[in-house]
């Protein structure tokens, strides 16, 4: 499995546990990185459908383990993931494979 399967999701939990320690707008900004990670996981290819529930299940632990609202983090999920998704098929197809040729090694970097 590549390393980006791998770490993507821990990022993603840890930027969102360390965005919860601070104000709450810090919450709703990392759940919508998380959100957009995911829409890039989703427009890249690297996960699977199962791959990428248990993704969003883990996810939703962190947030509430934060003291985040369920119905909170699905709405600012919802928010990074449209705001994601939007970014990615705005862009040339040239840059969509550069954007995901850079998430990938960005991951896989020592």
């Amino acid at each position: 499995m590549p390393m980006f399967k791998i770490i993507a999701p821990v990022l993603a939990v840890a930027v969102l546990v360390s965005g919860a320690a601070h104000a709450q707008g810090g919450a709703e900004m990392s759940i919508q990185f998380s959100g957009s990670m995911h829409a890039a996981a989703v427009r890249c290819g690297d996960y699977n459908d199962e791959q990428l529930a248990k993704m969003k299940v883990a996810h939703q632990a962190a947030a509430t383990d934060a003291g985040v609202s369920l119905a909170n983090f699905n709405n600012h999920f919802k928010i990074g993931y449209d705001k994601g998704i939007a970014r990615f098929d705005a862009a040339s197809p040239d840059e969509q494979k550069a954007g995901c040729d850079q998430a990938s090694m960005l991951i896989k970097a020592p």
